[in-house]
C-alpha cells in the first residue's frame, strides 16, 4: 500500500474529498524560482481527490490516504502506455493504407499518429471520471495523521 498525507477538504456521505499537496524537497529547494516543477505546481490549480472513508472526519483534518500498488501500476499503464500503443497503431495503420508520394506520406503518417495520440488521451480522460476509477480502485483513508 502506498501512503500519502492529505488534508480533508469536504465530506459527502461515505466519500471524502482531500487535497494532497506536493511535499518534500519542493518546499525548501534553493532553485525553487528556476525550477519547472515548482512553476507548474504554482500554475496548476489545486485538485481535490475523491477517497473512500469509514472514519468520522471534519474538514481541515490531516489524514493518511493509501492506494494499492497494483491499482497504481494499472492506472500508470492506462495513462502512459495505452496512448503510446494507440499512437503506434495509428501510425502503423496509416503506413499500410496510404498510397501517396513519399514526402507527403511521412507527413500524413505523423499526423495520423498525433491524432491517434490526442484521441486516446481524450478517451482516457473521459473514461477516467467514471469507469476507470471504479475498476482500478480509489484511494482510501487509512487513519488520521
Amino acid at each position: 500500500m502506498i501512503e500519502e498525507t492529505a488534508i480533508v477538504a469536504r465530506i459527502d456521505a461515505q466519500t471524502v474529498w482531500v487535497d494532497s499537496r506536493r511535499s518534500g524537497s519542493c518546499g525548501g529547494c534553493r532553485q525553487q524560482n528556476a525550477c519547472a516543477t515548482s512553476l507548474l505546481d504554482k500554475l496548476i490549480r489545486p485538485r481535490l481527490i475523491q477517497v473512500d472513508c469509514a472514519l468520522e472526519l471534519q474538514p481541515g483534518e490531516a489524514v493518511i490516504i493509501g492506494i494499492e500498488e497494483h491499482s497504481l501500476l494499472s492506472a500508470s499503464f492506462v495513462q502512459y502506455g495505452l496512448p503510446l500503443v494507440f499512437m503506434l497503431l495509428g501510425a502503423g495503420v496509416a503506413d499500410q493504407l496510404l498510397q501517396v508520394e513519399q514526402a507527403l506520406r511521412d507527413l500524413l503518417i505523423a499526423g495520423v499518429a498525433l491524432a491517434s495520440l490526442a484521441a486516446s488521451l481524450a478517451l482516457i480522460s473521459r473514461w477516467q471520471r467514471g469507469f476507470l476509477q471504479a475498476y482500478l480502485g480509489r484511494p482510501v483513508v487509512l487513519r488520521k495523521a
